[in-house]
């Protein structure tokens, strides 16, 4: 400090300078190596993201088709520049897809895909990721592993060169100093003194040069005193410039969020802070995917980076601190740098959740009041047509009295059904209508009058039992409405008229009670054309028509009066006969309940010791053995002693009201388990049938000792079929002559059938047609004992080959019980 203190200006003007010279060298050498390292990093960044962000815009189709060729076509370039160490690529469920040279950097490459970044540096090589999408949809990753050793190369150049320069510069520099240091004195050393002091001082520019004349140093220095004067102003306008957007940013109402491109959240204001109930300070270390899905987050990075345009009104789900969802609505900016890359994303978050709710809440009562304003509009429609149904049904019921009055002074049958046919066709506007009367000679139905000839000529001359409308309507004594489409090809013949016409009939029986004369058609050409009511006029219509054809028919009703009484004196010898069979079947079966009571006080005394055998038989073994033969024996002895019981129809039944529908269809599951797959279980009950009353335990028995008779004629599988139906029955002992209405339950299948020599025998005890040890001779035995205990009839019809029928015949119930609302029901075709 001495010596430095006796140098001339000159000496250390140039000695200072040159320390300048060289620190600024340095200083410049390492900064400008740091530089060059930095931007080739970047360099090599910006090519590796350009390069990847192409391969992932054309990679999108090529992944979600799979196909291994074009990815190859697409990844050829990267293969081929020498800076690509690796690829690899993975689905959405991150599967590898595809791969080149990935096999050495697995590891790294499995670290980098966890940590959820978009890019790192590891072991000489820039790793980099990107998303791939199509159409906004997420299809995948591509990895790209860049290498940094042409980086380091570049670099170590680099420090060389500017070695050099930097040497030469300091030479050149230190003889430039000498030179112009002899000009430059005390006003050069005052203003380097005073940008020093600015150096050291920071915040304002605050630098004032001393002037001390008007060389080009001193208007140097004015122009520096200047400089600084300005700079200080603007940074005082850009201080408060800053202050102000701070506190608008901080004072917005709207939650808002910047983040960086790996969405490490970097700012939030207050309304952020409110929002997700997290303090500012926690809030800027987080992460956006705490809050936000990731296929979210992908979609709006790659909408912002791909299109190079901000985002409005991405509505979306975000998972609050607390747990629940919100519905928000987020609109995004980006800042990018010179180079137009995305620096950070501003995110503005409205949250539309109520205003969903409302929205959600004005549909739901929108919708209410359509279907209330549906209802309106339907109920006044319904008091419409009702007002015109009373009207026309009054006028109808007009007409129909004046037609009433006509048919009752008719005093021939051809002349009543004449008149119920113009009548009918007048008062319901009908184009054809015709008459089929029951021929009792022939079996059959026949045309008897038609509203023209015409219309006679080309109806079928007769119908027998077939499966058509008109013979429907007669069997069933109850009316129809169809249309043309619903006919069959048989029936537009029994019609005479061809199949592709459209026309509606309703056809309706002409009977009185029980007895029926034949059938009324009436027929119009377009399509339902006919209503409920309308039937029911036509209905009383035929109804009066049949009274009097009734009364017309009683002479000769009484004509038929002597053919009938022989014919029943022929019943009568039947009857007796059956007669006969009861009264040894009573017989038989007193004998046989006495039998049993007395076998079943022996039993009593039996199977109680042999119980106590066994219990002192101090574990005997043979002892036990024989004991369990004896009860073994007891047991089928109590078994057949039951049986006998319900032969005799010695033991109590319990009556009460069942259906037998629904009987039937509790039954049926347990038949088809039990029968086995290879026997059909089928049911045909009629929705119809009357309540009776029964031993429900009992009538069970008599179904399943029936189901498993049936399953016996059949070794090989077949089908068994269970009917309900309300028939006319007359019984051959009853004396009387006068069919009744019994509830008729019948069993049918496809077996064997029985032998007419062993029908009359069937029922007797002890009787059976199986080999020996398969059958007692006592199953319908017990069928007829309890059928009879019922007050029914056990009828059997059977054809050897084709199969068997039993049909039991039950009186109804008076009594009612309630029925489900519906059952279902299986019909046989």
């Amino acid at each position: 400090m001495i010596i430095f203190k006796h140098l001339k200006i000159f000496q250390k003007l140039l000695l200072f300078a040159t320390g300048i010279t060289i620190i600024l060298s340095s200083g410049f050498y390492f900064y400008f190596v740091t530089t060059v390292k930095t931007q080739l990093q970047e360099g090599l960044q910006k090519k590796g993201m350009g390069l990847i962000q192409a391969s992932a815009l054309n990679l999108g189709a090529s992944l979600y088709s799979n196909d291994e060729k074009a990815m190859h076509s697409i990844f050829n370039s990267l293969e081929n520049d020498p800076d690509v160490a690796f690829i690899y690529v993975i689905d959405k469920q991150k599967k590898m897809k595809y791969g080149y040279k990935y096999s050495t950097f697995i590891q790294q490459i499995k670290s980098f895909l966890r940590s959820n970044q978009l890019q790192t540096y590891a072991s000489n090589l820039l790793i980099l990721k990107q998303s791939i999408f199509l159409q906004d949809e997420y299809q995948g990753d591509i990895v790209v592993g860049f290498n940094l050793e042409w980086v380091r190369t570049k670099v170590a150049e680099q420090r060389r060169y500017l070695a050099y320069v930097s040497i030469a510069f300091v030479i050149f520099s230190v003889l430039l100093l000498a030179l112009i240091s002899r000009t430059i004195t005390k006003p050069l050393k005052d203003a380097v003194d005073s940008i020093n002091q600015y150096s050291r001082g920071g915040g304002e520019v605050k630098l004032q040069l001393p002037v001390r004349g008007t060389d080009e140093v001193s208007q140097l220095a004015r122009s520096l005193n200047q400089l600084a004067e300005n700079l200080d102003t603007n940074i005082q306008e850009l201080n408060d410039s800053r202050k102000y957007l701070e506190t608008l940013f901080q004072l917005n109402p709207i939650p808002i969020i910047i983040a960086d491109t790996m969405g490490k959240i970097e700012g939030a204001n207050e309304s952020a802070s409110n929002f997700f109930g997290i303090e500012s300070g926690i809030l800027v270390q987080m992460n956006m995917d705490r809050f936000f899905q990731q296929d979210d987050l992908n979609a709006i990075y790659n909408r912002i980076t791909q299109e190079l345009r901000d985002i409005k009104g991405f509505v979306t789900t975000m998972k609050m601190s607390d747990g629940i969802k919100r519905v928000v609505e987020l609109n995004v900016a980006s800042h990018r740098d010179e180079l137009n890359y995305v620096k950070n994303v501003i995110i503005a978050i409205i949250d539309i959740t109520e205003k969903i709710q409302i929205q959600r809440e004005i549909l739901h009562n929108q919708g209410k009041l359509q279907r209330i304003n549906e209802e309106l509009t339907q109920k006044t429609e319904e008091a419409q047509r009702l007002s015109d149904w009373n009207k026309r049904n009054a006028h109808n019921l007009s007409q129909l009295i004046t037609i009433s009055q006509k048919i009752m002074r008719a005093s021939r049958p051809k002349e009543i059904m004449q008149k119920i046919i113009d009548d009918a066709q007048m008062l319901f506007e009908a184009e054809e209508s015709f008459i089929y009367l029951w021929d009792s000679d022939n079996g059959s139905l026949i045309p008897a009058m038609a509203s023209t000839t015409k219309v006679l000529d080309r109806l079928a001359p007769s119908i027998t039992e077939s499966a058509n409308f008109i013979w429907e309507t007669y069997r069933e004594n109850d009316a129809f409405v169809h249309d043309s489409e619903e006919l069959k090809q048989e029936e537009f013949k029994l019609l005479g008229i061809e199949p592709d016409r459209e026309f509606s009939l309703v056809s309706v029986p002409i009977s009185e009670r029980d007895y029926r004369f034949g059938v009324i058609v009436l027929l119009k050409f377009t399509q339902h054309a006919f209503r409920v009511e309308d039937v029911h006029l036509i209905s009383t219509l035929a109804n009066q028509a049949a009274i009097l054809l009734d009364n017309l028919h009683l002479l000769n009703a009484l004509k038929e009066k002597a053919a009938s009484l022989e014919k029943a004196y022929s019943e009568l010898q039947k009857s007796q006969q059956q007669v006969v069979q009861l009264q040894k079947m009573e017989s038989l079966g007193t004998l046989v309940g006495g039998i049993a009571h007395d076998f079943n006080n022996i039993l009593g005394i039996i199977i109680p010791n042999t119980d106590l055998l066994r219990t002192d038989s101090n574990g005997d073994r043979k002892i036990i053995r024989r004991a369990n033969i004896i009860a073994e024996a007891a047991q089928r002895a109590a078994d057949l002693t039951r049986q006998l019981l319900m032969f005799s129809r010695n033991q109590d039944i319990q009556l009460k009201v069942l259906s037998p529908n629904q009987l039937i269809s509790r039954l049926t599951n347990m038949l088809k388990r039990t029968l086995g797959k290879e026997y059909e279980i089928l049911i045909d009950l009629d929705p119809e049938i009357e309540d009776l009353e029964a031993d429900e335990t009992r009538l069970t028995q008599v179904l399943i000792n029936l189901a498993v008779n049936s399953r016996d004629a059949m070794p090989d599988g077949g089908q068994i079929v269970l009917r309900t139906r309300m028939k006319k029955y007359q019984p051959q002992t009853d004396g009387n002559g006068k069919a009744k209405k019994f509830v008729c339950i019948s069993i049918s299948d496809t077996g064997c059938g029985i032998k007419k020599e062993d029908l009359d025998k069937i029922f007797d005890p002890f009787f059976t047609t199986k080999s020996v040890g398969k059958g007692t001779g006592l199953g319908l035995s017990v069928v007829y004992g309890i059928v009879q205990s019922h007050k029914g009839y056990v009828e059997v019809q059977s054809e050897e080959g084709k199969g068997t029928t039993f049909s039991l015949y039950f009186p109804p119930s008076k009594q009612k019980i309630v029925k489900p609302d519906e059952l279902k029901i299986k019909s046989v075709p």
